[in-house]
């Protein structure tokens, strides 16, 4: 987005893969009643008070704060007539949750008991589910509830967008996928799929005109169903994945990639011209050398080409291309990185965070296009800590567990050691006693 317009600058699909956004931080906008601009917000969620907040990336002085009631609180980005802001779901008092970009102060407040995963905003309406099988439709301008749609089943996830967003797929908490028409929030078709309580951890992937779903079937095997989204929900394959999969597969060229708990990466290829067999095994590939991997965790994206895989270190592997397995370069195994790999489409920076040597969180800034390490920092704690944006002015910002707010700007660390080493200085965030 164009900071100066709110306007969509550039779109960008990889190789015709399916991209999934996330909003880092919002863009400015112009204070009428001042002429002033607000400057970047950089949105972070507090392990210490369980509060959004939005920090100033210009002075480091907070902006506002949000009690949320959890960590988990992920604030959707939204735009309409009434301005920029934020949807999110107040666990704390059981609410959906307007927020004003630029100030933090509350728009408006719908109470919804039981609120499951992270609502859906499509043109101007919002989508929130609820463990009690309830769809929930609101006017993103009021908060007023407009529609509710209630399934037999309870919800283990929020909804998904088809498209445009036209219609949602909603996963029940076991057994049964809906289809849901969001103009008369009708349900138009169930397929029941068969999924045990609890064995869906993270959201269908949806690709073109159909849904990838990891079901966990054992501690040692998992199974890929995919469902076409036509005008009614069909299962047109199922794999079975020796491993266990513990995070979101992607979508890259015909194969799906899948990384299992032992340390493995599976693709599962697409074969359209296969009427019986139209999604089949592919090659897998050993992400990790060491014997008797059981709860390894890999976090799998798309740079520059080629995949990327963080877990136990950092490796790059060339797309597989139906003959052969992908091929595995290992980049890096001083860090066991801790969460999702960021990166920014309009440069070649991929940022990965872990726990590094002698038990202390490090930060690595990689050029995607070299394969090599630009430079890294060592920050002062690594108990929960989370990475909330590298952005384009090459500054990084974390917030660990004791409420400190690290900024590391990444010239000045090349600047400053010979080594690329630093412990970056940190800013003390108030802690509150009582906080609101």
């Amino acid at each position: 987005f164009d900071a100066g317009t709110d306007s969509v600058r550039e779109a960008v699909t990889e190789q015709g893969s399916a991209v999934e956004l996330q909003v880092l931080f919002s863009s400015t906008e112009e204070q009428r009643d001042t002429g002033a601009t607000a400057g970047e917000l950089v949105l972070v969620t507090s392990p210490v008070s369980n509060a959004v907040i939005a920090v100033d990336a210009s002075s480091l002085g907070v902006r506002w704060r949000y009690a949320a009631g959890a960590t988990d609180a992920v604030p959707v980005f939204c735009r309409d007539t009434v301005g920029a802001g934020f949807v999110l779901a107040d666990q704390r008092s059981e609410a959906l949750v307007r927020l004003d970009a630029n100030t933090g102060e509350t728009l408006w407040r719908t109470s919804v008991a039981r609120l499951v995963g992270q609502p859906l905003v499509v043109a101007d309406k919002v989508l929130a589910a609820t463990r009690d099988g309830q769809l929930i439709e609101l006017e993103l301008t009021t908060g007023r509830m407009v529609q509710v749609v209630r399934c037999p089943l309870a919800f283990g996830h929020g909804p998904a967008a088809i498209g445009s967003g036209e219609r949602v797929l909603q996963l029940g908490e076991h057994s049964v996928a809906f289809l849901i028409s969001r103009e008369t929030m009708r349900c138009l078709h169930s397929y029941y799929l068969g999924h045990e309580l609890g064995s869906v951890c993270f959201p269908p992937l949806l690709h073109a005109d159909q849904a990838f779903v990891v079901e966990k079937i054992s501690d040692e095997q998992s199974k890929l169903h995919v469902l076409s989204l036509g005008d009614q929900l069909q299962q047109v394959a199922s794999v079975v994945i020796n491993g266990r999969v513990n995070t979101p597969p992607v979508f890259h060229r015909g194969f799906v990639y899948l990384a299992t708990s032992d340390g493995r990466l599976h693709t599962v290829q697409h074969t359209p011209d296969d009427k019986r067999r139209p999604y089949r095994p592919g090659p897998s590939v050993v992400l990790h050398e060491e014997a008797g991997l059981r709860n390894e965790t890999t976090f799998l994206t798309f740079k520059s080409g080629r995949i990327w895989a963080a877990g136990r270190g950092l490796a790059v592997l060339e797309p597989a291309d139906g003959v052969g397995p992908p091929q595995v370069k290992q980049l890096d195994k001083s860090v066991r990185v801790t969460q999702p790999l960021q990166a920014t489409s309009a440069s070649p920076h991929l940022f990965c965070i872990g726990v590094g040597q002698a038990a202390r969180l490090e930060v690595q800034r990689w050029d995607a296009e070299q394969q090599r390490l630009a430079v890294s920092a060592t920050l002062a704690s690594a108990s929960a800590a989370r990475l909330i944006t590298g952005n384009e002015q090459n500054e990084l910002w974390n917030l660990d567990e004791e409420g400190a707010l690290f900024k590391v700007n990444w010239e000045d660390v090349a600047k400053s050691t010979s080594s690329n080493r630093v412990v970056s200085s940190a800013l003390r965030l108030a802690k509150e006693e009582n906080p609101p």
